[in-house]
């Protein structure tokens, strides 16, 4: 109030790293009060989705929505607005079909970066600012494209020789980022799937300098490098154990989703983000992983689990024998005296045993 005159902001009074973060604790609780009213609702900053699997009642929980939102002094873009239950709606950039399970690009947004390809393709020159641009429309686009970030990799590493002196000094566009280029342009029009495969598998992987090892669902594999692979850094080899145990088990995992478990950081982190930019031979290890995943339809959810805990398939790696569950000879000498030795072992390995002959 000044001089007897309210006031209000237009505006959030903050910078740009604070103001969102703000903003969100307000639609936040909005969003809390909503689904205390069992109104499930997806909220990014001033953007709304409510979601419900009968029409009728995702029309009544709009309505309410709606009131509270109007009554707390928010302004709703009824233009900008789908107000009518849907199956098929664009939220924060991205088309959602529910009904196919699908998540694409709109075709407003596929039809502006193939324009943006096509001018790249044409002129086979880029600047720093040009590639932030592509690189910044692509890495958005990514997400709703099958293997889109391992795709965008080579452009984000090529921008990185680019010299941040001259930003619109023009260079060729080199011919791995042309190529990736072409296949942007080639798959802008294709999807991913809202939910990874039903058939869960659980694979455990390690390596060591003698060879890999893992462990699938109960079952083992392993394998020894050859003399080339020897001198690779251990992180490749790491990398390579996972592809090696999904080719040699490639018929059991075709339509999976695999929980992959490593002990190896860098191994998970290149998986889960289709990539990196820090090596030339881990990124060619990755796009050889994916590539042999996307043709089996292969899902992965990587975690990280310390080394102490991956215990069978670092022993596969450096190829020792496995230990085996058997039963203490304090115990069966006691049982023996009692019951008498019997004479059928059903302790099947020559290790196991506790019957001599």
């Amino acid at each position: 109030v000044y001089n007897g005159v309210p006031f209000n902001w237009t505006c959030l009074p903050f910078g740009l790293a604070t103001a969102p973060q703000v903003f969100a604790q307000l639609t936040n609780w909005v969003a809390s009060v909503l689904r205390e009213k069992g109104i499930r609702t997806i909220v990014y900053l001033d953007d709304f989705l409510f979601a419900h699997q009968d029409p009728s009642c995702l029309q009544e929980h709009l309505k309410i929505a709606l009131h509270l939102l109007r009554s707390l002094g928010w302004i709703i873009n009824e233009k900008k607005s789908q107000l009518l239950p849907s199956q098929c709606v664009d939220f924060l950039g991205i088309s959602w079909d529910t009904g196919k399970g699908l998540i694409s690009l709109p075709m407003k947004k596929v039809l502006l970066i193939s324009d943006l390809l096509s001018r790249c393709l044409q002129r086979a020159t880029w600047s720093l600012s040009s590639a932030q641009v592509l690189i910044g429309a692509l890495g958005f686009a990514a997400f709703s494209i099958p293997l889109g970030r391992l795709n965008l990799r080579p452009l984000q590493m090529a921008s990185r020789n680019l010299p941040r002196s001259s930003p619109r000094k023009t260079f060729l566009i080199p011919v791995v980022v042309m190529n990736a280029l072409r296949w942007w342009k080639s798959n802008l029009l294709k999807s991913v799937p809202l939910h990874s495969p039903e058939l869960r598998a659980f694979l455990s992987t390690d390596a060591s300098n003698l060879g890999w090892g893992a462990e699938l669902s109960g079952k083992f594999c392993q394998g020894v490098w050859t003399e080339e692979q020897k001198c690779w850094h251990i992180n490749r080899k790491e990398l390579h154990a996972v592809r090696a145990a999904i080719w040699v088990n490639r018929h059991r995992l075709q339509n999976h989703t695999i929980t992959l478990q490593s002990d190896n950081k860098t191994v998970v982190s290149y998986i889960r983000k289709q990539g990196g930019l820090k090596s030339h031979s881990l990124m060619q290890e990755t796009r050889n992983l994916f590539f042999l995943t996307s043709v089996l339809n292969i899902h992965f959810l990587p975690f990280y689990i310390p080394g102490k805990l991956n215990g069978l398939a670092d022993s596969l790696s450096r190829q020792s024998v496995l230990p085996e569950w058997h039963l203490k000879p304090s115990i069966t000498q006691g049982v023996f005296r009692r019951w008498g030795v019997p004479v059928i072992d059903l302790f099947a390995s020559k290790r196991s045993r506790v019957v001599s002959d």
